[in-house]
């Protein structure tokens, strides 16, 4: 998968089992034709995910600043579909006990 924000691949590694599960089975045939996949989710996401977690555990922006240790600006930004940095993603994903892996899968 890759990072634009950081103009990186995030190196996520899935095994057979997840990629079928999380992808279906056309990344299968991907992955033995070109040797890996690249996995497009949503524009929506990771923000969509992560909103809906936090209206569940009732976090506000502040709360999951203070508990992720990624600021309050960096979250609205990602809220707003705005290129945000893998590692606080996966901060941010931690705190809500979300698997930055296959969010929004």
């Amino acid at each position: 998968m890759l990072d634009e924000a950081e103009n990186q691949n995030t190196e996520c590694q899935f095994t057979y089992d997840e990629v079928i599960k999380f992808f279906g089975f056309s990344r299968i045939e991907e992955i033995i034709n070109y040797g890996c996949a690249i996995i497009i989710l949503s524009v929506m996401e990771p923000a969509h995910s992560i909103r809906n977690e936090m209206l569940t555990k009732n976090y506000s922006i502040s709360k999951l600043s203070e508990l992720s240790n990624v600021s309050e600006e960096v979250i609205r930004n990602l809220m707003s579909y705005k290129k945000t940095g893998f590692s606080d993603v996966i901060k941010i994903c931690k705190v809500l006990d979300l698997d930055y892996r296959t969010i929004g899968t």
